[in-house]
């Protein structure tokens, strides 16, 4: 069973979606929204924040909830993310590793990593390109203990 702040999120989602607010650009007001539903402060509350995560809604203080520009070519949605690939399909996604060591987990990497000070890690940089051009670096820390070979060839897929 669903979360009632995610199954209010997934509602106003649709509405926006289906164009409800277009004409505004603004949603209800959180008390109109606690009446709408019939559900508490906290789980609007929590439903507003779900939306602002996923970049549909903008709170501005004082001023209301406002639509965001749903849909871009050039962006992604951190809450859903499953990679470049996946975020943009018919685009040429591109690797350039920019540093490729091994180095020693840290105090404070290693209670990142949830392994012991001194423990091999693999550091990876890359730049990450979409249609050739400049998207994102990428900082990854792999425990060499548990993946134990990384090559140039995979660092590039």
């Amino acid at each position: 069973m669903q979360a009632k702040y995610k199954t209010v999120a997934d509602d106003i989602e649709k509405q926006v979606l289906s164009g409800l607010f277009s004409d505004t650009r603004k949603l209800p007001t959180e008390d109109e929204l606690i009446e709408i539903y019939a559900v508490s402060r906290n789980t609007i509350r929590n439903a507003i924040d779900v939306l602002v995560r996923k970049g549909i809604i903008i709170p501005i203080q004082g001023s209301g909830m406002f639509l965001r520009s749903l849909f871009s070519d050039d962006c992604v949605n951190l809450e859903n993310f499953l990679g470049l690939t996946k975020a943009f399909p018919n685009k040429k996604i591109g690797t350039k590793v920019l540093e490729f060591k091994e180095i020693e987990a840290d105090e404070k990497l290693a209670y990142i990593m949830q392994c012991d000070v001194g423990t091999p890690i693999h550091y990876i940089e890359r730049l990450r390109l979409v249609d050739n051009v400049p998207y994102v670096i990428e900082y990854s820390y792999y425990n060499k203990l548990l993946i134990p070979y990384l090559n140039m060839e995979i660092l590039r897929g």
